[in-house]
C-alpha cells in the first residue's frame, strides 16, 4: 500500500471541506414587475397593482406597500437623486424603514435605538418613472412596559415600481 503525504492528505480534506460546504439560502426573493416582495420574520410578503406605490417630491422618495393582509412595509430616501445604496440605520439623514402589522396601533422603525438597514436602487429611469431595487431592514418599537419589540424584513425587492413626481 502506497503512503499518502501529508501535503496530498491536506489537499484531500480541503476538498472535501469545499466540497461538502454549501449555501442552501434560496431566500432571494426576485419580485415580478410592479411588485414588492421581502420576507418579514420568516413568512413571505408580497404586494402588487393598487397596493404598490412610489412618489418622489421634494427630493424625498416614498416606496409603499401593502399586502392583501394589510401588513404595511414603507421606505423613504431623503435627498434621492438616483441608483445607489442609501443607509436606514438609526437617525440617519439618508432615509428610514417602517413596517406596520395589520390590525393593531403597533409603528416599527429603523429610527428606534437598534433599527439598521439599507435599500439599494439598482435601476431609476425618470423618463418613464419606473424604479426598481432591494432592501433590507431591521425595524423596532417600545412597547408599553418599555421593552423592545423587533420585526426582521430580509430578501426584500421591487422591480418596475412607477414613480409619481410630485
Amino acid at each position: 500500500m502506497k503512503n499518502f503525504k501529508f501535503p496530498q492528505v491536506l489537499f484531500l480534506v480541503m476538498l472535501f471541506i469545499i466540497g461538502c460546504s454549501s449555501n442552501d439560502d434560496d431566500s432571494t426573493q426576485i419580485a415580478d414587475r410592479g411588485e414588492i416582495v421581502a420576507t418579514i420574520d420568516g413568512d413571505t410578503f408580497a404586494a402588487s397593482g393598487n397596493s404598490v406605490g412610489a412618489s418622489l417630491q421634494s427630493g424625498v422618495l416614498n416606496i409603499t406597500a401593502s399586502n392583501t393582509g394589510a401588513d404595511t412595509i414603507s421606505i423613504s430616501i431623503n435627498n434621492f437623486i438616483g441608483e445607489g445604496t442609501f443607509d436606514l440605520s438609526g437617525f440617519t439623514v439618508e432615509g428610514t424603514g417602517i413596517y406596520l402589522p395589520a390590525g393593531d396601533n403597533r409603528f416599527f422603525n429603523t429610527e428606534n435605538e437598534g433599527g439598521e438597514g439599507s435599500i439599494t436602487i439598482t435601476s431609476y429611469t425618470e423618463s418613464s418613472g419606473l424604479i426598481s431595487g432591494t432592501f433590507e431592514f431591521v425595524a423596532v418599537r417600545s412597547n408599553s412596559s418599555g421593552a423592545n419589540e423587533i420585526v426582521t424584513i430580509t430578501s426584500g425587492s421591487f422591480n418596475d415600481i412607477s414613480v409619481t413626481n410630485s
